[in-house]
């Protein structure tokens, strides 16, 4: 907790420093005027104010990601546990919400994966039937996200012949070439949990939280 809040400070002075304004607030005056300087940068005087999809999506990033470290801080800051629970939960359905309103060409990405994992920190797994339905079919295995859905499909809807598949296809991703990072300890962790390997699933989840 004190390494979190000395690291979160230390970020504060730096990004005051390149700025020369403290975009990290230390409580909830602050907050609320970050929050009112994002919304009126970004929804009011805009240049990009004729593309209301583009000002919501910058709006929520900023807004999302400056609301994150700062839930964190104060519970840090107070000791509490049932506090730093909260802002879990809460942190896992904003990634959730950021993660769907990036660009992309795929129906999963990371952040919808690091939505999903904060969300599981907490203990929160209502998320997976609305992100990952039942009836949701074995994606191809091209991209890491697509490996840990299908993986992580089988498991919770307990479908033994899916998982056998989930599982060939994730090792074929990868053999393809030397993954790193997210990539491979994500994939390797789920491939663990499936085989209930205790000792692959410590492993990589501790290399998991460091890349992450």
């Amino acid at each position: 907790m004190k390494e979190y809040i000395k690291e979160y400070q230390k970020m504060r002075e730096v990004h005051f420093k390149d700025w020369g304004y403290f975009s990290d607030p230390i409580n909830w005056q602050e907050f609320e005027e970050s929050n009112q300087r994002i919304f009126q940068k970004y929804l009011k005087d805009s240049k990009v104010l004729s593309d209301n999809v583009l000002r919501t999506k910058l709006y929520s990033s900023l807004l999302l990601n400056d609301s994150k470290y700062f839930a964190y801080y104060l519970a840090f800051l107070d000791g509490d546990y049932k506090q730093l629970n909260n802002a879990l939960w809460q942190t896992g359905r904003e990634e959730l919400i950021r993660g769907g309103l990036l660009a992309s060409g795929t129906i999963y990405t990371d952040g919808i994966l690091r939505g999903l994992f904060t969300s599981f920190a907490c203990n929160d797994f209502s998320v997976i039937s609305s992100y990952i339905p039942k009836d949701l079919p074995l994606l191809k295995g091209t991209y890491y996200p697509q490996n840990v859905i299908n993986l992580l499909h089988a498991i919770y809807y307990q479908d033994e012949d899916r998982l056998s598949e989930s599982i060939i296809l994730a090792q074929q991703f990868l053999e393809k070439k030397k993954r790193t990072g997210m990539e491979e300890f994500s994939v390797r962790y789920f491939i663990n949990l499936a085989r209930k390997d205790a000792a692959g699933i410590s492993q990589n989840l501790q290399n998991l939280c460091l890349a992450y």
